[in-house]
């Protein structure tokens, strides 16, 4: 029964991850251009555009070979500059997308990925301020973003910039945003406003940018979060106020691969029609209840993999209540080796 929970809890983690945010790539997977597929687009002549190419208001330029060429291509006089999307893929020439380089054209989705762009400026994309919905830069070598932007583009809904280069950002401002992956860039600290100017956001990533703390009302006061990661850093704590969770149906909070051994008293709250909190591989060593038992009362599931548990008087209150036991991680085991859900509750009577 345990484990079918487990399993059962972690593939409805992963389903709920990969619809609304990003693979180990950091890339969306979703229902491609489903807000544009009853849009009749149209492709200008092939020779206008090469070495780029367009397929059904789809244009590809992977093959751009520098910034003038691109730009030169974008200023060209195109029956219809309104296009679906824009790809960029695997090109080691494009280093910036300039103010201006896209001329006149418009785009509802751009995916650059895997390439040599270092930096977008300001403006570059304002040709699309009124019809870009999801912006996708993986795995490039971006140190920057026009963050200032992001509050004129009013139907901005995806930002994926996973695997860059960025080691910083202003407070975010957007009336708009649902989904931001900022992983695997070194960006160290987040500062508690950071994203406060963003009420649509309903997941975020944070994984691999080197996080020591996690400031107490990061997570706390967005309506709509039900999903965060922050998995893969270096947290040590998690203050009073870090996370919550208000309206969610399921809510998910990834902690795993920190080196967090103390949690404060409402560090975490919300979850109010349940949940799962990863805290696999962390340095835990007890279960305070008063921690504790509200999450797991809401209901949340906890999994506690590779935690130095010290098992002693501090779980008495979770081993003697079978109910809530049920929602600990089966592989969660005690320092000396033991499984919790193998621990006799007589053993904790003298507690």
């Amino acid at each position: 029964m345990h484990l079918n929970m487990k399993i059962f809890h972690s593939l409805l983690a992963i389903v709920l991850l990969v619809s609304r945010c990003a693979g180990d790539d950091g890339k969306v997977i979703t229902a491609s251009h489903s807000a544009t597929r009853d849009v009749q687009w149209t492709c200008p002549d092939p020779d206008a555009i090469f070495p780029c190419v367009c397929y059904d208001g789809d244009l590809d330029c992977s093959n751009v070979e520098s910034e003038d060429q691109l730009a030169q291509i974008m200023g060209s006089s195109f029956p219809n500059p309104n296009f679906r999307s824009l790809t960029i893929d695997g090109n080691d020439n494009l280093r910036v997308l300039g103010a201006g380089d896209l001329g006149n054209t418009t785009y509802t989705w751009l995916d650059i990925a895997t390439s040599a762009l270092e930096e977008i400026e300001e403006g570059a994309l304002s040709g699309s301020y009124a019809t870009i919905s999801k912006i996708f830069l993986r795995r490039n070598k971006l140190t920057s973003f026009p963050w200032e932007d992001m509050s004129l583009m009013t139907h901005l809904s995806y930002l994926n910039l996973f695997g860059n280069n960025i080691s910083g950002f202003s407070n975010l401002s957007s009336d708009t945003l649902k989904f931001l992956d900022l992983s695997h860039n070194p960006l160290v600290t987040v500062e508690a406003t950071a994203f406060s100017a963003l009420p649509a956001l309903m997941s975020i990533s944070l994984a691999n940018i080197g996080l020591t703390d996690v400031l107490p009302g990061t997570f706390v006061g967005l309506p709509n979060l039900c999903t965060v990661s922050i998995q893969g850093n270096y947290v040590a704590h998690l203050p009073e106020g870090t996370v919550q969770f208000p309206n969610c149906s399921f809510g998910f909070l990834d902690l795993s691969r920190n080196k967090i051994s103390s949690v404060a008293v409402n560090a975490i709250h919300g979850f109010p029609h349940g949940g799962d909190i990863i805290l696999w591989n962390n340095q835990l060593t007890v279960l305070e209840e008063i921690v504790w038992r509200p999450l797991l009362q809401s209901p949340a599931y906890l999994f506690l993999e590779n935690n130095p548990l010290l098992c002693g008087c501090d779980i008495a209150w979770l081993v003697r209540n079978p109910i809530l036991l049920g929602r600990i991680d089966t592989f969660a085991k005690c320092s000396s080796g033991e499984l919790l859900v193998h621990l006799d509750p007589a053993i904790f009577d003298q507690c």
